[in-house]
This record gives C-alpha cells, sequence and structure tokens, in this order.
C-alpha cells in the first residue's frame, strides 16, 4: 500500500494512505508517483480496449457474490489502475454493479494480481463495495504454483467426487462461461468480446478439493473440466473440440481466490499422444540397436513413407 503526504487538523505533516484505487489528487501523473499507470472509461466498453480488464472487473464480482451470497451483476468499468511493471502486475478495478435485491446502482472496487503473464494464473485478494467501511485482511495469500491435474477417464467422471452439470445449470451458472473467457483472455491478451462469444460450452464437470464435501456449485475450492467447440474453426471445417481444466481455490486466512487454467484442443492432444508414443518406440529401439542403429531404422521409415505418400498422390 502506497502512502500519500498531507496535512492534519493541527498542520503538522501527515501521512495518508492509498490502496490503489481512488487516486489521490495531487495532479495527473499522481498515479505514477505510486508506480501505478491510470485509465479512464466511458460508460460504454470501447471495442479496442482489452476484453481481459472486463473480464477482471466481472470475477471482482464474482468473488463478492461467491463469499457474500449475494446476486450484484456487472454494470460497466469506470476506471482502472495497473501497476507498471511489463509482465505480471497488479489491476485495481473501480466499477459500478446493480444491486437487483434494491434496484440501485452500486459503486465497487476489486483487486486483481496477476501471478504470472501469459497464462491463466491470478489471485483475488479484494473484491467489496466502495462505501464498505469493512477493510481488506491485512495477511497476504500464500501463492503456490502447483502443477494442475490431468484430464480424468471416462471411468473417473462416473465416480462420486466428480459432479456433471445438467443442462439447466449449465447455462444459467454464469462463472461457468466467466471461467472459460477468463482462461483465454488471460492467455491471448488480444482476444475481443466477440471472439470470446464464438466458444460453446457442451460439457462441464467439477470436483471439489476437499475430500471432506461433496462436489457441488457452492463449493469455494474446486476444479472445473470443461468440453467446448469453437464455433469460428466449425464454420471453417477444421477441428473444433477443445478441453479446459481450471482450479479455483479459496483461502480462508486472507480471504483470497486464486485461479489457475488452461485450455488446448483435441488436435493438439492427439499430436501429443503420437509425440509421446514415437518417443517411446526410439528409446526401445536405442536399447535394442543402438543410436546409430535406430537412426538409420528412422530415417528408412521416413524414406518409405514418402515414396508410399508420393505413389498415392500420382
Amino acid at each position: 500500500m502506497a502512502c500519500q503526504r498531507g496535512e492534519g487538523e493541527d498542520g503538522r505533516p501527515q501521512v495518508k494512505k492509498f490502496d490503489g484505487f481512488d487516486l489521490p489528487t495531487d495532479g495527473p501523473m499522481s498515479s505514477r508517483k505510486h508506480g501505478l499507470i491510470h485509465f479512464e472509461h466511458a460508460r460504454y466498453w470501447h471495442p479496442e480496449d482489452e476484453a481481459f480488464v472486463k473480464v477482471y472487473a466481472q470475477l471482482g464480482l464474482h468473488r463478492y457474490n461467491l463469499l457474500e451470497g449475494t446476486n450484484i451483476q456487472f454494470l460497466h468499468l469506470k476506471s482502472y489502475n495497473r501497476g507498471m511493471n511489463c509482465g505480471a502486475a497488479p489491476y485495481y478495478l473501480s466499477l459500478f454493479a446493480d444491486c437487483p435485491d434494491s434496484g440501485r446502482t452500486l459503486p465497487f472496487h476489486a483487486l486483481v494480481s496477476e501471478n504470472r503473464i501469459g497464462c491463466l494464473d491470478i489471485s483475488v485478494p479484494i473484491a467489496r463495495p466502495r462505501c464498505s467501511e469493512e477493510q481488506p485482511r491485512l495477511c497476504r495469500p500464500t501463492y503456490t504454483c502447483s502443477p494442475l491435474p490431468r484430464w480424468p477417464s471416462s471411468e473417473m467422471f462416473a465416480q462420486r467426487r466428480f459432479y456433471k452439470l445438467n443442462e439447466h445449470e449449465l447455462r444459467n451458472t454464469d462463472w461457468v462461461r466467466l471461467y472459460l473467457d477468463l482462461a483465454h483472455s488471460t492467455c491471448h491478451r488480444g482476444m475481443t468480446e466477440s471472439q470470446l462469444s464464438d466458444f460453446y460450452i457442451e460439457q462441464v464437470a467439477i470436483r471439489s478439493l476437499s475430500d471432506a464435501d461433496p462436489p457441488s456449485l457452492d463449493s469455494k475450492s474446486l476444479v472445473v473440466y470443461m468440453v467446448y467447440k469453437d464455433l469460428a474453426k466449425d464454420r471453417l471445417g477444421e477441428p473444433c473440440y477443445r478441453k479446459a481444466i481450471i482450479r479455483r481455490v479459496y483461502e480462508e486466512s486472507s480471504r483470497s481466490l486464486t485461479f489457475q487454467g488452461k485450455h488446448w484442443s483435441f488436435s493438439e492432444e492427439k499430436e501429443k499422444k503420437k509425440k509421446k508414443k514415437d518417443k517411446k518406440r526410439f528409446a526401445l529401439l536405442k536399447k535394442r540397436l543402438g543410436v546409430c542403429g535406430a537412426w538409420r531404422l528412422g530415417i528408412d521409415v521416413y524414406r518409405k513413407r514418402g515414396i508410399r505418400s508420393s505413389s498415392t498422390t500420382r
């Protein structure tokens, strides 16, 4: 947390805390003094702006709804302050949300911290109404970069520790779509909202990270498995089916949510399996024939394949 110099009631110098959201009014370059770059937005989101910042704002509201049991809806982003470092950075977001119970617009603050860039690996330690008197907990989240789980087999999906969403839950659970947009927009910063809308979710299963609790949509720490379709590639007649894994971890001490995830296509998965098989075969050949013998045999096989492919084309 940065600080700003000012004067108290007695005229003596006083240090005022600046939490990164509301900028101190000491000139247009005040944000840079605190290691932040300020971005101001109009009422409506502009197409040239990065879609992932809007997704970050929606994620902040999602954290608040999950922990407080509310149903506040995102309206629009007002402004945000971003860390000046080139890589992973914190985003202090100021936004407006709709409160259905009271029917009024609520100013809101959310902090999204990137742990790594180029992939889904972020934490959401703060999400609160601007008028809230409750201060965020001072303890920092203990970040751990553990590997994501593998994609389960069909037999594993049939087990009780997995829960498959039905059609109604799939279409009416807002955070399912949000998580898929988050996985893509964090990996590909240039993606637009129209490109994100080309992904059609077909199947979703969840698994609770706590063995004591059965998996449910209300679980705070869970793993989400998605099968979805890239409609843009489908229109071109290309392979279009994809998979995604998103892990959500809640830390009680800091009230922080951490998200990690990855996505890939079925064709990429087949190619990896093929390369893995080729490596195993070559390793066996090395044991039997030695390095030189294995390379010679491999070259002969590729030559024969080339001759066969050329003869078929004729």
